[in-house]
């Protein structure tokens, strides 16, 4: 990962593209792609970074309502404030 970020840091892109597909039931895949040189790498060698990522977001949303719910209550039951 350190490789990664380290060729990403000064990253002399040349194409990027990215794309996102949703499905009803809530399925969502991201895809990123980025095209360039990085001069931590070496000037000559092209550097080719594919992302994707796949996540049902109806849950990921169900699941942060559910969060912030037991947030809220624990906040309650503490003495804290609702910042809501």
């Amino acid at each position: 990962m350190s490789l990664l970020l380290r060729l990403l840091k000064d990253l002399n892109y040349h194409q990027l593209s990215s794309q996102v597909s949703y499905q009803s039931n809530g399925d969502t895949t991201l895809k990123v792609s980025i095209k360039g040189k990085s001069p931590a790498l070496s000037a000559q060698r092209e550097v080719n970074f594919n992302y994707t990522h796949q996540e049902n977001l109806l849950q990921l949303l169900k699941s942060l309502r559910i969060t912030h719910d037991v947030e809220t209550q624990l906040d309650r039951l503490l003495g804290g404030k609702d910042e809501s």
